[in-house]
């Protein structure tokens, strides 16, 4: 029975990396967010509160892509937003 599972698991991760292949032929990829600068025309913002993080994206809550830099959806990600301190 473990065997069988592997093997599933394994059929499964081949289709998925075949998938994956064909459409990075036809232009689509993942937006590159994870410690860059937030870019809401790419990115949705979700809430964090660590003000040393500000307008840097920290979390990838879900993957975004572009196919040929045209935006299929956006990166859902956790990013640092905070007000300047009035003083």
């Amino acid at each position: 029975k473990t065997g069988d599972v592997e093997s599933l698991i394994q059929g499964i991760l081949m289709i998925k990396s075949g998938f994956a292949r064909i459409l990075a032929e036809a232009g689509l990829k993942e937006i590159d967010c994870l410690g860059k600068k937030f870019n809401p025309a790419q990115m949705e913002a979700l809430p964090v509160d660590d003000k040393e993080k500000d307008d840097v994206v920290i979390e990838i809550a879900r993957i975004g892509y572009l196919m040929n830099d045209t935006l299929i959806r956006p990166a859902k990600v956790v990013v640092g937003r905070f007000p300047a301190e009035n003083g």
